[in-house]
């Protein structure tokens, strides 16, 4: 992989890069340093040959500049999207942690909570892309970074989907194993698409594996979670299940919808009782005290009393007239 003299190299006339960090599919990660006022940062720089036709940066940077937009505590904060040097670049804010994919390669199958609550936020991370109108077109686990208090960060988010909308010629950037069935086939990509990719993660973090085998491009059936982590539900089981279905319109929806299933399945995993994460019922008002209408008691007495009167007004004419005959 093709990396700069980073001593020499300088984004924006600001940040320098320090050092390279990790090395992706379509880009290298290098840590970066604000020469103004020392703050580090994370920096992506692309590929030279994704950044050689002017067209196709300029429609890098577009969909970059759009996701710097999008606000979300488990996305890492755009800075400065750019282009430098035949070089297109993201610097993000600097996200301490681990990424997924060591974490996975070191333990192998997470606890189940664990890897539920980090599913959870990746789904947030991505509906909120998804609010925006965003589709972010695949996440591995290495562009998900998970801090030492557990808080998830999502690193390229939109990425995926800037690089596949340029064309059949540039997807070779993208990690083919975690594109979606219709990405493969060139098609259209949607919310859905999303779901896909956070089923493989969800299917990883479990079992420890990747959910096909290597040669298996039909992707029809993966492989029996429960045969790989008993503690795995049926009921869990078929969720990621339906996430990793070929057609599209047979996945949940979007990442929100994913969401809220996986909560319910996390509150069960730590033993937190589904109903008390519900919102409760208002309490009733409180009934209204009692208060004695005077006026009407005196109106009703006075009523009373003039019955009573005709009634012995009655009787007396009545028993005088009586006595006449």
């Amino acid at each position: 992989m093709e990396r700069v003299m980073a001593e020499l190299f300088m984004l924006a006339n600001r940040f320098r890069l320090l050092n390279p960090v990790r090395e992706l599919r379509a880009a290298t990660v290098y840590a970066a340093q604000d020469v103004v006022t020392g703050q580090r940062f994370t920096a992506y720089l692309f590929r030279a040959s994704l950044c050689s036709d002017s067209t196709v940066y300029d429609k890098l940077l577009q969909n970059l500049r759009a996701i710097s937009g999008v606000s979300h505590p488990n996305l890492a904060t755009i800075y400065a999207p750019g282009y430098e040097g035949g070089y297109c670049y993201i610097i993000y804010e600097e996200v301490e942690g681990q990424p997924l994919s060591e974490i996975i390669r070191r333990e192998g199958p997470l606890p189940l909570d664990t890897a539920l609550n980090i599913a959870v936020q990746i789904c947030d991370g991505i509906d909120a892309l998804h609010k925006a109108g965003i589709t972010n077109g695949g996440v591995s686990p290495d562009d998900v970074m998970v801090t030492g208090e557990g808080l998830v960060k999502l690193l390229g988010a939109g990425v995926p989907s800037a690089i596949y909308s340029m064309g059949p010629s540039y997807r070779i950037w993208l990690d083919p194993l975690y594109l979606a069935p219709e990405q493969l086939r060139g098609g259209h990509i949607n919310p859905a698409t999303d779901v896909y990719a956070i089923g493989l993660i969800i299917y990883e973090m479990l079992c420890g594996t990747y959910p096909f085998q290597k040669n298996d491009t039909l992707r029809l059936e993966p492989l029996p979670m429960r045969a790989f982590n008993r503690e795995i539900s049926p009921e869990l089981e078929q969720v990621v299940k339906t996430a990793l279905q070929p057609e599209p319109s047979l996945r949940y929806r979007n990442a929100r919808q994913l969401s809220q299933l996986l909560k319910n399945k996390v509150a069960i995993a730590q033993r937190i009782q589904p109903s008390l994460l519900e919102r409760r019922e208002p309490l009733p008002a409180p009934e209204e005290e009692e208060h004695i209408d005077w006026l009407a008691l005196v109106l009703g007495a006075i009523a009373l009393l003039a019955v009573a009167g005709m009634v012995i007004l009655w009787t007396i004419v009545y028993n005088k007239y009586a006595g006449l005959l």
